[in-house]
């Protein structure tokens, strides 16, 4: 069967054990792969009325017939499970590597449920699985915890990784891979980081060799060289700036949210344009695998109180959320809070949005300090709050923060409430835990 490995990869964190199923080309042909065949597992295993945290949810990863093919953009992998945020159905693509090595391993699928009694992480290889102990990965952030893994596996693994936002079940927490050639990938919407962190299942690793095979590589390959001329054309502006080429497009057709959605026009939308972030901070392009595009970024901040920083660009929507929402021009704040989301796992349109309704609630307005020009007061706070100093939060805000939206805003507002959250507790891991087979 082309374009497929034809296997599902069941795990069963609690017990400890894997299954592997085979799907046919009826399947292939209904479901397609990715989005479809994670809906359909969910549907399968989930059942109405699931706690999203509870051990019965589901979390799958699947890729598509294209993964791994020569088709540009292709090669991204779907992760979806129950939100713990919206309790909906909810899914999140990413690029990097990861979906090309999973594909790799022979399973178009792979879905895990359950909940295991110690941190762990799991390795996906071409025969199986395997779970390790991740005690000492417990409590670490993102790319610390991509890094240890690879050099424990071998560089050859990609990993997906909660940090420490997931380990105590923000609800908007995602998970990161880091691909140490190119570019990274993040699955940020919806909380899958939370309920990885609810499952003690610190990482996601996989490992594989096989091959995708196409019905007709010739007839492929002169359709790509077909299409290669109108895509370079298509995408310029992306290859030259990534997405924060949206930032003025969007502005100037009143759709960028403003202080909170109180305007949909930013004055200040020029100081965080796609051309202003380029010109301050640009180091290289990067690009997702066999992707031509290059509309990643990476940035590295030269000067002011963020020098130093170094870090992937942060998309539009990043942008627009810790800039225009917050009414914030500061650029090197907005570089810093994309990287503390992403090494803690936290997703940066939710919790953008999040301290804007914060804001907006406690009656918040912008005011001038230091030598940016640029300030925004956040509960007392110095401007840059929201970007750099919103994990030092104190819990009485912090966990409201963490349980989403509507929590926060009511938490923020003047109102007293009381948060029912608890975060979750890692123990300590036996000296090995392996995965046996039922297959």
């Amino acid at each position: 069967m082309h374009g497929y490995g034809g296997r599902i990869l069941h795990v069963d964190l609690s017990r400890g054990t894997y299954t592997i199923t085979a799907f046919d080309e009826a399947f292939a042909q209904t479901f397609l792969g990715g989005n479809g065949f994670a809906i359909r597992l969910l549907y399968e295993h989930v059942p109405p009325g699931t706690d999203p945290l509870s051990p019965q949810n589901m979390i799958v990863f699947a890729v598509g017939p294209l993964t791994d093919t020569p088709v540009p953009g292709a090669t991204r992998c779907c992760a979806a499970t129950k939100s713990p945020l919206t309790g909906l159905f909810c899914d999140s693509t990413f690029g990097g590597m990861f979906a090309a090595m999973q594909k790799r391993t022979g399973f178009d699928a792979i879905a895990i449920r359950g909940r295991a009694p110690q941190p762990v992480y799991l390795l996906v290889h071409e025969e199986g699985a395997v779970l390790k102990p991740a005690d000492d990965l417990w409590g670490r952030f993102t790319r610390d915890t991509n890094q240890a893994i690879r050099q424990r596996e071998g560089e050859e693994v990609e990993v997906l990784a909660i940090g420490p936002a997931g380990e105590n079940r923000v609800r908007f927490a995602c998970a990161v891979h880091t691909w140490e050639r190119s570019r990274d990938g993040v699955a940020g919407r919806g909380g899958l980081g939370a309920v990885m962190g609810a499952k003690n299942l610190k990482a996601v690793a996989v490992r594989g060799t096989r091959k995708t095979t196409v019905a007709d590589p010739e007839a492929l390959k002169a359709l790509l060289a077909e299409v290669r001329e109108p895509m370079k054309v298509g995408t310029a502006a992306l290859k030259e700036f990534g997405t924060t080429v949206l930032v003025t497009l969007i502005n100037r057709i009143g759709a960028l949210g403003t202080r909170n959605l109180q305007s949909e026009v930013y004055p200040q939308a020029e100081a965080i344009s796609g051309e202003a972030f380029k010109a301050d901070f640009f180091v290289k392009d990067t690009t997702c695998f066999k992707c031509p595009v290059a509309c990643g970024k990476d940035f590295h901040v030269r000067e002011g109180e963020y020098a130093g920083t170094a870090w992937k660009m942060p998309e539009y929507e990043t942008i627009y959320a810790f800039g225009s929402m917050l009414d914030n021009p500061h650029r090197a704040s907005i570089v810093k809070a994309n990287e503390l989301c992403d090494q803690l796992g936290m997703d940066t349109i939710s919790l953008g949005v999040t301290l804007a309704l914060c804001l907006r609630v406690r009656g918040a307005r912008p005011a001038l300090s230091g030598t940016d020009g640029g300030a925004l007061a956040l509960w007392r706070l110095p401007h840059h709050a929201g970007a750099h100093r919103s994990h030092r939060l104190p819990p009485r805000l912090w966990r409201p923060l963490g349980r989403g939206f509507g929590a926060a805003g009511s938490a923020a507002g003047p109102r007293k409430r009381t948060s029912t959250s608890t975060p979750s507790k890692a123990s300590s891991c036996p000296p090995t835990l392996p995965v046996s087979s039922k297959a």
